[in-house]
């Protein structure tokens, strides 16, 4: 396989924009861990891009958080072949977001899935874990406040 399928977005508009593309294949380098993608989401940052352009090299591809399985590492990496994991991923960088059929993550984006998730419940896990633990930053909640 040389290359992937991927939502790509080459231009500001709505959802009539989005398009499948046809993207080389990502390879992990030392550190990094390669996801075959099985769950991706929409979050408003995707739509607000989509709506006013994202500033980057077209096409671009959205989506902040996925799941699926690990199917690469690079050098040095824990995490196991086949291991379903959850991971977060930035949409403006180069490689673009997680809209994708493959994604390469540095290895500390991406965590085990906990068990009894499924696919679709873990990809919305890490965007809505780190927005509370903004929230308990931002209120300087002592960890003995964080729990029960």
């Amino acid at each position: 396989m040389t290359t992937m399928r991927a939502v790509g977005i080459s231009r500001p508009g709505g959802p009539e924009v989005l398009e499948i593309v046809d993207l080389p294949v990502p390879q992990p380098g030392p550190g990094e861990v390669r996801i075959r993608v099985s769950a991706a989401t929409v979050n408003p940052t995707d739509v607000g891009l989509r709506e006013l352009g994202a500033g980057l090299p077209t096409p671009w591809v959205p989506g902040m958080e996925l799941a699926g399985l690990v199917d690469e590492v690079g050098d040095g990496v824990r995490l196991a072949l086949g291991t379903p994991v959850m991971a977060v991923v930035s949409p403006r960088r180069p490689q673009g977001g997680a809209q994708a059929e493959l994604v390469v993550v540095p290895e500390e984006s991406a965590v085990p899935v906990p068990a009894g998730l499924s696919d679709v419940e873990a990809a919305t896990v890490p965007m809505n874990g780190l927005t509370a633990r903004l929230a308990l930053d931002r209120l300087h909640c002592p960890p003995a406040r964080r729990s029960g």
